[in-house]
């Protein structure tokens, strides 16, 4: 019997240099389903009129489709109007009409959407939404309309489920995950010879690196730490617009061993985490990071490496025992690191990363879809 065709919208266009929920979740999602992700760019509109300008390009836009195939997966590129203010349903529209054709081109049977760029209300098929971050008051009410014609919704942790519920939005948690096998299997000894970090105690912050990532702070602990771990680097992988920022102090305050690598390919990653001693993740806590579910949290894990983290809700109800959550105080921090180093991985941890593995998080995923969407399929 054939599988049911089902469509992935991602939250951001997949990427080469970053892991996202969306593309993780469809190869998981292939052992249930014909899967095909909606790999877009945006088609930015800057200037005035905006609709004009879009509606002349939309002829190109409704036939600019490439279809590969990508592993258990078809990928359809195209490109969608990214929309950079308030005020433009009508580019919605749009993209929605583009979704509709890729819908009835490809024989889609089901949509798991997790773009607003795209009104899902509008979907010619049964859909799930998935909301993957707290998003602003106005687009909460945008994601609650189109929520009223959906099969169903998930989200990434209780906290969120929460915030939704408030808008009269019941979720399905389906947390993120790591592919397990691939993290724990890498092997870091060859990058720590190549980054001279041989015989070093290496603090890694690995992921995106935007203004709540929190890592001047890093920076302030990191300084503190030196004086007690002189071998102390840190190490510091991945893109992000804090990063001239943390450069320019580490430059003008004259602070050493701190290695940028800069965009490092998802499927180098693993060696990165592999060559650290220990992870970090200091994000600022507000009303958007403090529900969020971080995809590294789980994948240091799965490297068997210790996280000292902020104490954001999202993952103080994860309970993972090998993270230590932690105030944003610097004498704190740089204790709690500086413990790190004697304090062995236990065995027993495993069993605790092991049930966020993608795959097992794909079989959770797709048992809600078909009990979601049944007789519609």
């Amino acid at each position: 019997m054939p599988k049911s065709r089902l469509l992935v919208i991602p939250h951001t266009a997949p990427t080469p240099i970053l892991v996202t929920r969306g593309e993780a979740l469809a190869k998981a999602l292939a052992q249930d389903f014909d899967v095909y992700l909606l790999a877009w760019r945006p088609e930015s509109f800057q200037q005035t009129p905006i609709v004009y300008r879009a509606l002349s390009k939309l002829g190109s836009l409704f036939t600019r489709q490439r279809l590969e195939q990508r592993s258990d997966i078809k990928l359809i590129h195209t490109p969608l109007l990214y929309i950079r203010r308030p005020g433009t349903e009508v580019l919605r529209s749009l993209n929605t009409a583009i979704v509709n054709r890729i819908i009835r081109k490809f024989g889609i049977q089901i949509v798991f959407n997790e773009l607003s760029l795209v009104n899902s209300r509008n979907v010619c098929v049964s859909h799930i939404i998935d909301i993957v971050d707290l998003p602003p008051h106005r687009e909460l009410r945008r994601w609650a309309k189109q929520a009223e014609r959906a099969a169903g919704i998930t989200t990434v942790t209780r906290a969120l489920s929460d915030e939704l519920a408030r808008y009269d939005m019941e979720a399905e948690v389906i947390g993120n995950g790591a592919d397990i096998a691939h993290l724990r299997g890498a092997d870091g000894t060859r990058l720590r010879q190549e980054l001279g970090l041989d015989g070093r105690f290496v603090i890694g912050y690995i992921g995106n690196h935007a203004d709540w990532s929190g890592l001047i702070f890093l920076l302030e602990v990191f300084k503190e730490l030196r004086e007690v771990i002189p071998e102390a680097t840190l190490l510091i992988v991945g893109p992000g617009t804090d990063i001239p920022k943390a450069k320019a102090k580490t430059s003008t305050e004259g602070i050493a061993d701190v290695i940028f690598t800069g965009p490092v390919p998802v499927a180098n990653i693993p060696e990165y985490f592999k060559a650290i001693d220990v992870g970090v993740m200091p994000y600022k806590i507000d009303p958007h990071t403090d529900v969020c579910f971080p995809i590294k949290a789980i994948e240091y894990g799965a490297a068997r490496k210790q996280l000292v983290a902020t104490p954001l809700k999202g993952l103080r109800e994860l309970n993972l025992p090998y993270v230590h959550l932690v105030e944003p105080d610097i004498k704190a921090w740089t204790t709690t690191i500086a413990d790190t180093r004697y304090q062995a991985w236990q065995d027993e941890w495993d069993s605790t990363v092991n049930k966020y593995d993608w795959k097992s998080l794909g079989k959770k995923l797709a048992a809600y879809i078909r009990y979601r969407c049944k007789g519609r399929i």
